[in-house]
């Protein structure tokens, strides 16, 4: 440590004498001459002192007694901490806790949130590759369907023509039919199938026995057999025998459809009864309108007319 010149006198001076003095007193103190001159050593301390002391040739001045000729610059020293006041120290170090207590709210808080966003992405994750798969799904589906809506339409053709088709083999086997047992309408309201007679008053003598058993007996036929053409059962089944030809009904049996001495009369008109409403059902089913106090023969020509001419 490099120590001040003689002339100064700065080793008679404590510690305690030094801190908290100008450089400039401790020279007054040190050596009262007032003409003599300072010197410093540049990078040497003053005792007690961290400041270095820089060389400055010496000044005259001869308005201020006292003061040594020639100035001395120091570097400035660093500021002194101040002492804060209780109630504020305390007040900050609350506020200190309160700002530390809510960054680690906020930190726990988006912790639960990036972690709820992972748990989000997986979810959306999962709902997305079943989303596809749906789709594919639907894809798959909507393909099926459109082979399938071609194969209905196929289909729907096939069928069309299965039922053109059928209607007109329907068609032919009614005319045919027609022309087996051809029904004629005449005068007065009179009609025959086949030529025969057959009168509305089954028990008239307008026509004999035998003549209304046959003709009873082509109708019970030519019922039957469009019934079978048309696909279409009848109410009451019939028995086809010629001019023996009968009709069973669920309550009473079989009744005749042909006229003799040992027929009664009551299971005659009964069974030509039962036959007119075969004959019903046929144009109800086709859904043809008619006129139900109209000749049993009139019906049976009106259902064949709608049905062979109506196209």
């Amino acid at each position: 440590t490099a120590s001040a010149p003689p002339n100064l006198g700065l080793s008679q001076l404590t510690e305690n004498q030094i801190k908290g003095r100008s450089f400039y007193d401790i020279l007054g103190d040190g050596n009262s001459t007032k003409n003599s001159s300072v010197r410093s050593w540049t990078g040497a301390k003053a005792p007690g002192s961290g400041a270095c002391v820089k060389e400055i040739k010496p000044e005259k001045d001869n308005n201020l007694a006292g003061q040594k000729k020639g100035r001395m610059e120091t570097t400035p020293e660093k500021p002194r901490e101040l002492k804060m006041p209780n109630s504020v120290f305390v007040q900050t170090e609350v506020r200190l806790d309160a700002l530390r207590a809510e960054f680690q709210g906020l930190q726990k808080l988006l912790a639960e949130e990036e972690l709820g966003l992972e748990q989000d992405e997986v979810f959306l994750g999962s709902e997305l590759a079943e989303l596809e798969s749906t789709i594919e799904d639907a894809k798959y589906i909507r393909g099926c369907a459109e082979s399938a809506h071609k194969d209905a339409n196929h289909e729907m053709e096939k069928l069309a023509r299965t039922e053109f088709m059928l209607e007109a083999r329907q068609m032919k086997l009614l005319r045919d039919l027609r022309d087996i047992y051809p029904i004629r309408s005449l005068p007065n309201k009179v009609y025959t199938i086949r030529d025969i007679h057959l009168p509305s008053d089954v028990h008239s003598l307008s026509a004999s026995d035998g003549l209304i058993s046959t003709a009873l007996g082509f109708v019970c036929h030519l019922v039957f057999m469009c019934s079978k053409y048309l696909s279409i059962p009848l109410r009451y089944r019939l028995v086809c025998n010629s001019s023996r030809s009968a009709v069973q009904d669920d309550g009473h049996g079989v009744l005749p459809l042909f006229k003799e001495r040992v027929v009664e009369k009551e299971d005659l008109d009964r069974a030509i009864v039962l036959l007119e409403r075969n004959i019903e059902c046929l144009l109800l089913t086709k859904g043809f309108a008619f006129n139900p106090q109209s000749h049993i023969l009139a019906k049976l020509d009106f259902l064949f007319v709608k049905l062979t001419e109506v196209q």
